[in-house]
């Protein structure tokens, strides 16, 4: 009697094993992890766009009279980072520019960067809009 209970308890924990292994890979490969939705303040913008709006702003730019300490990056342009490395997962890094559109508004510019540290161009440049995003100090502090 006592053999035929153990043998049922054996038999039930390698079943439950079995399923919840089963049930472990197959959720694996099935589950992919969910796209970062975007607050719809970013867009895209070819090579020449991009360079245009970088030169409006630094033809305006003021020279910082302080530190530089770090900068603030937003949650736009964490969505174009994402996206960016969405499209090419070789990326080494991110470069945000401050640009300026035609009507004088303050805009980022997001470009993906190789492993040469240098921009990389085979990514959609995307731009958005800066919302407490740019140097430190004058946005942080």
């Amino acid at each position: 009697m006592k053999s035929r209970n153990s043998g049922k308890t054996v038999l039930t924990f390698m079943l439950g094993a079995i399923m919840g292994i089963s049930l472990f890979v197959s959720y694996s490969f099935i589950s992919g992890a969910p796209r970062p939705a975007t607050t719809g303040e970013l867009s895209q913008v070819n090579a020449t766009e991009a360079q245009q709006l970088r030169d409006a702003y630094v033809g305006k730019a003021q020279p910082m009279n302080d530190i530089f300490r770090g900068f603030t990056v937003n949650k736009d342009q964490l969505d174009a980072m994402n996206l960016l490395i969405g499209e090419n997962s070789e990326l080494a890094g991110f470069r945000v520019y401050m640009g300026e559109d035609a009507e004088n508004r303050a805009k980022m510019v997001v470009y993906g960067v190789n492993q040469s540290e240098s921009i990389d161009m085979s990514t959609t440049i995307y731009v958005t809009e800066p919302n407490t995003s740019g140097p430190c100090p004058t946005l942080c502090e």
